[in-house]
């Protein structure tokens, strides 16, 4: 861990429990309406996609605010439903589809590495064709409010709760741990909890969900600083209330064999490293509905 100021730790993973100096000393450049707005408090954009061809996977997320990473057919930040493209990995790399009407009177539809959201490394092309590793493990969809001192974040990561826990036991530092279960709907999370912290956003939360069998998981944090919270009282507790319907608006279905069949495949086109990757379908089915 580098010490940034006293009792802001930046650790060697993202989101590192607390929002590093530089965000917090740009107020006004990272300060964005959203979450807190009343117009906008319970506007929510939902995610769709397919993984590993077993199972159909949703969330929501704010509208107005930073969208999500998911590769996306169209990208509308209004929307409210995005139906993302298919995850599925191939000799240790994660891809998912990028469709758009263009790529598909082409035919030239594409597969993209997100290496750098789910796993820990992933390897970057420099202009000069050299390759180099980088930290992964970056956040699917993040929102910062940096003058109330909240922030929201959601990971997709190849990881289980137990490989997890050192990270959790890390951003707790020396604060009490609060561990525990918790089922939500269908969904039985592992949650961690510690109290708030001053001089910086320190996570709070942490909520992790495997998805299914897949061997990824989700992860949702929601994180405060203290005596910003104490400034604004109200701005956290709509905060809190967001963050619930985030967790309850998790769905993870398994794609019964049938709909597989119904929906047909898609060989993935020869990457530029020579990978492929093999019957992946050209659409998501849409399951469920949003909460």
């Amino acid at each position: 861990m580098r010490k940034i100021t006293a009792g802001c730790l930046i650790l060697t993973v993202v989101l590192t429990g607390c929002v590093s100096e530089i965000i917090r000393s740009n107020d006004d450049r990272y300060l964005r309406p959203g979450a807190l707005d009343p117009e906008v408090r319970q506007a929510f954009k939902r995610y769709e996609y397919k993984l590993m061809n077993k199972y159909m996977v949703g969330h929501d997320w704010l509208m107005g605010v930073y969208s999500c990473h998911y590769n996306q057919p169209i990208f509308d930040p209004n929307a409210p439903l995005t139906i993302a493209g298919d995850i599925d990995e191939k000799d240790g790399v994660t891809y998912q589809l990028r469709d758009s009407p263009a790529y598909r009177r082409t035919g030239n539809i594409k597969y993209l590495s997100i290496d750098r959201y789910v796993r820990p490394e992933y390897t970057v092309i420099d202009v000069d064709g050299k390759h180099r590793t980088a930290k992964g493990f970056e956040p699917m969809c993040n929102q910062v409010w940096v003058g109330t001192g909240l922030a929201l974040t959601i990971l997709m990561v190849k990881s289980t709760p137990e490989d997890w826990e050192p990270r959790l036991s890390a951003w707790a530092g020396n604060m009490p741990r609060q561990l525990g279960k918790e089922q939500v709907g269908n969904n039985l999370w592992q949650v961690q909890r510690v109290p708030m912290r001053s001089n910086g956003v320190w996570s709070v939360e942490d909520w992790m969900l495997p998805i299914g069998d897949t061997g990824y998981m989700f992860l949702f944090i929601f994180s405060a600083d203290k005596d910003r919270v104490a400034a604004a009282p109200s701005a956290h507790s709509q905060m809190q209330e967001i963050f619930r319907h985030l967790i309850e608006s998790v769905r993870i279905e398994p794609i019964q064999p049938q709909s597989m069949q119904s929906m047909g495949s898609q060989s993935m086109q020869s990457m530029g490293s020579g990978l492929a990757l093999s019957h992946f379908t050209m659409l998501s089915l849409r399951h469920g509905a949003t909460p």
